[in-house]
């Protein structure tokens, strides 16, 4: 058990730099204080406490840093298993969790990579850096992100080019420059999600060509959140046939193969509020929400969120539909809760703002 304990199960290597750690241990220290069983009982159980996953844990975290896990105390695993675990202290339990991990509500317009020092849009670039540093300290495997503005029309597209790097211009905010892009794709996960999805009647495509054009949506939020594109990414695109449940189903079966892969992820849902836009030619610095009545109405729909009341949220969805010109019709909405099974974790909003008339929202989810 000790071999296995100090070298690290999942790999050949573990056990084998056990074994050697067994000998020097049982051999040398265990013969030098005249208990070598003891000694080893002792130190198995602080490995079992200060480095779970052995010493090829350590290895595994300098060979990979994007995929490095921090590990909680001796001290802390003790607190839980004596006195329970608050939401606080078991966010380490979170770390090595498979699945969704944490989901964002996130604007889907350039303007906030374009202009994010305009003072108009600084509370949600506030909120966007919110999201970087979360996202950060829940170091996942991959980010999905399902963007309103990837549109597909005759199948479900999936992002399958390993790497995608080079300068974005939005088609209509081409005046305020280019934003700049190097990702790398999650595309074991894409390819799964594709098999799946087939599997599950909705027809599926695996994109994969050099020079297929990204959206200005994920461009964004990578800028933003992903600067360095650390996180390897899953984009998904919006099927502009798709109705809400359907959509819905797609975030339940990303969150499904992402489980069955053993990955822990972050959603990204890319999209606004109420959609409607100024068509004046006002200057940015201007830039306010279309309508007071649009406004009350995101209002609305973020209390749901800020109460963390998910049935409230889709009870309220519809009248939202009916009453605006909803983004999208609420699709990424749809995508996340799909993700989240229907609930709302720690969900908070981080930010809220126009884009352009629209309405935008950081907001944490989960």
């Amino acid at each position: 058990m000790f071999i296995v304990v100090a070298g690290g199960m999942g790999s050949v290597a573990g056990p084998l730099l056990g074994a050697i750690i067994y000998i020097f241990v049982d051999r040398i220290v265990g013969a030098a204080a005249g208990q070598g069983q003891l000694v080893l009982g002792i130190l198995s159980i602080l490995l079992m406490l200060l480095l779970p996953r052995g010493l090829m844990g350590i290895v595994n975290d300098i060979r990979h840093p994007h995929k490095r896990r921090r590990q909680p105390s001796g001290l802390a695993i003790l607190s839980r298993w004596l006195f329970g675990a608050s939401a606080a202290q078991d966010r380490f339990a979170l770390l090595d969790k498979p699945g969704v991990v944490g989901a964002y509500w996130l604007p889907v317009s350039p303007l906030l990579a374009l202009c994010n020092k305009e003072p108009v849009y600084s509370d949600l670039a506030k909120g966007m850096e919110k999201v970087r540093e979360d996202i950060e300290r829940l170091e996942p495997d991959t980010l999905v992100i399902y963007s309103t503005r990837w549109y597909a029309v005759l199948d479900q597209l999936w992002q399958g080019k390993q790497r995608m790097s080079g300068l974005h211009v939005d088609e209509n905010w081409h005046e305020l420059g280019e934003i700049p892009f190097d990702l790398t794709t999650d595309v074991s996960l894409a390819k799964a999600c594709v098999r799946a999805a087939r599997e599950a009647g909705i027809p599926s495509k695996r994109v994969d060509y050099e020079g297929f054009p990204l959206d200005s949506g994920t461009v964004m939020a990578n800028a933003l959140v992903n600067p360095k594109g650390q996180w390897p990414t899953l984009n998904v695109s919006n099927n502009l046939y798709y109705d809400f449940d359907r959509t819905r189903a797609l975030g339940e079966l990303v969150a499904q193969q992402a489980d069955l892969q053993g990955k822990r992820v972050v959603v990204l849902v890319l999209g606004g509020l109420t959609g409607a836009e100024w068509r004046d030619g006002r200057p940015i610095d201007q830039d306010a929400i279309a309508s007071q009545t649009d406004d009350a109405w995101n209002h609305r729909l973020l209390q749901c969120i800020e109460q963390r009341d998910a049935a409230e949220l889709q009870r309220l969805i519809p009248d939202f539909l009916a009453q605006t010109k909803a983004d999208m019709g609420l699709k990424h909405v749809a995508f996340a809760l799909g993700a989240l099974h229907g609930r709302l974790g720690d969900a908070k909003v981080y930010a809220y703002g126009p884009q352009y008339g629209s309405g935008a929202v950081v907001a944490k989810l989960f």
